[in-house]
C-alpha cells in the first residue's frame, strides 16, 4: 500500500526481473480511454500523431534512440548508471529496466566502448 501511496497514480508495478515492487510513474495514454473514470479521451493522439518523429531545428528526424545516442555522446560519466544517475534523474523508474534501453540502444553504437562495462550483464 505504501508503494501505490508514493505513485502519482496510485498504483504499484511489479518486475519479476529483480522481485520487487515499484511506485508506477505517470503513462501517456494512447488508448483514449480512462479506465479509472470509465470515460473516453477527448484528447487522444491519432495513430498518425503517434508515429510522428520529432525534428530538430535543421528538419534532421530525430527519434528516442537518437536523442538518447546524444545525451550519451555528451555526457561525461563513465558508465551507464552514472549516466542514468546524473543526467536522466528519472525517479520512479527502475534503473535496471532504463539501463536494458540503453544497453540495446549502444549494441550498434560506436559509443558502447565510452562506457565501462557496458554489457556486463550479457553473458
Amino acid at each position: 500500500m505504501e508503494i501505490a501511496a508514493s505513485s502519482p497514480v496510485g498504483r504499484a508495478v511489479y518486475y519479476g526481473g529483480i522481485n520487487e515492487w515499484f511506485p508506477m510513474p505517470w503513462l501517456k495514454n494512447f488508448s483514449g480511454y480512462d479506465r479509472d473514470t470509465n470515460k473516453f479521451i477527448d484528447s487522444a493522439p491519432s495513430n498518425q500523431q503517434s508515429t510522428q518523429v520529432e525534428t530538430n531545428s535543421l528538419g534532421t528526424p530525430t527519434t528516442q534512440a537518437q536523442q538518447m545516442l546524444a545525451l550519451l555522446e555528451k555526457t561525461t560519466a563513465t558508465s551507464i548508471d552514472e549516466f542514468i544517475r546524473q543526467e536522466l534523474k528519472l525517479d520512479g523508474v527502475p534503473p535496471d529496466l532504463i539501463r536494458l534501453g540503453i544497453e540495446r540502444i549502444l549494441q550498434n553504437s560506436h559509443l558502447k566502448y565510452k562506457f565501462d562495462g557496458w554489457n556486463s550483464n550479457q553473458n
